[in-house]
């Protein structure tokens, strides 16, 4: 739910980078809060941390680890083609909870109107990483919706890339031409993915957030000294610990300088509330112009600027704002 948004620290890293690496797995498991509207899941808090630690660990497996996993599963009768579980137990799988409501359903390379143009001598290759982008796109987006975010779909479409990639030196080993031309389809199944989202489900009140140029700043009011103060929360979802402030509510506009954000136990004060992209597993719009009252400036500068109420401990649920915080 942190969104892998970046830290304000000295070396950046993308989330994909982050996810990537083995040691990092146990500390991407990602907070879920309550909902107005939302669903009751059927998992306790440590249950969908366990969860999203076991879905990362998935989608980081090769193509070929995971047709074994996935295997497992559905001889496990844990593989319910065209059912919604919701975050619920599938019934009739026989793995132990929390293992039981995880996605295994897939369509392949589908989208013929999308990719038509590309061979099915590429598209029945890509199959397998096919395989392994709809249980991202099933359990992270849908279904579990572990982490929603647009960060977290583009680490899934990269993981695609990557195993198309390890098919195309694989079966094209001794071939350089046949090899590059199986990479150059890959690269145009991934463009397709990333440009149109897929499966991915974002709820419909939600744009996607903006893959072209970044929106045009917006200048951070002043605060009132009756607006209140929060302490910031789930900075360190995914390490290293921190958030960085963005100069309008968009999760891209940001200028990554060390220190312009918030830390962990940091305090903020609210200045006024305006809507953007989505944060988090329930899709929280609601952002806040704020300014860091414990560490009120960085390199002489003002340390102010927009910051989602997913990072705010203001003890609303999502898309609730606070009582005598008015709009930008």
């Amino acid at each position: 739910m942190r969104a892998h948004l970046g830290a304000p620290t000295r070396r950046p890293t993308r989330t994909a980078r982050l996810v990537a690496r083995a040691a990092t797995i146990t500390a991407l498991a990602i907070a879920v809060v309550a909902s107005a509207g939302t669903p009751a899941l059927a998992y306790t808090q440590i249950d969908r941390n366990e969860q999203t630690r076991y879905a990362v660990e998935t989608m980081n497996l090769t193509y070929s680890g995971f047709l074994a996993r996935k295997d497992d599963f559905t001889r496990a009768g844990c593989r319910k083609d065209g059912y919604e579980n919701n975050g619920f137990p599938y019934p009739g799988c026989r793995k132990p909870s929390p293992y039981n409501a995880f996605n295994w359903s897939d369509d392949g390379c589908s989208g013929r109107e999308q990719i038509g143009f590309v061979s099915n001598v590429y598209r029945n290759l890509f199959n397998k990483p096919c395989q392994l982008h709809d249980f991202g796109y099933r359990n992270f987006g849908k279904g579990l919706t572990l982490s929603r975010t647009e960060e977290t779909r583009a680490w899934i479409d990269s993981r695609f890339r990557t195993e198309m990639y390890r098919l195309c030196e694989t079966n094209y080993a001794g071939n350089r031409l046949q090899r590059g031309a199986c990479k150059t389809n890959a690269d145009i199944v991934w463009a397709t993915v990333r440009n149109t989202g897929g499966n991915w489900d974002t709820p419909p009140e939600t744009p996607p957030a903006p893959l072209d140029p970044t929106p045009a700043p917006q200048p951070v009011p002043a605060p009132s000294p009756t607006h209140p103060t929060f302490t910031v929360m789930n900075t360190s979802e995914a390490p290293p610990d921190g958030v960085w402030f963005r100069r309008s509510p968009h999760t891209a506009d940001t200028d990554r300088v060390t220190g312009h954000g918030v830390y962990r136990g940091e305090r903020v004060q609210l200045t006024c509330y305006a809507w953007g992209d989505a944060v988090g597993a329930y899709g929280n719009r609601l952002w806040y112009a704020v300014t860091n009252v414990t560490r009120p400036t960085v390199a002489s500068a003002p340390n102010s600027g927009y910051l989602s109420a997913h990072y705010v401990d203001d003890g609303a649920a999502a898309n609730q704002t606070v009582t005598g915080v008015p709009a930008c």
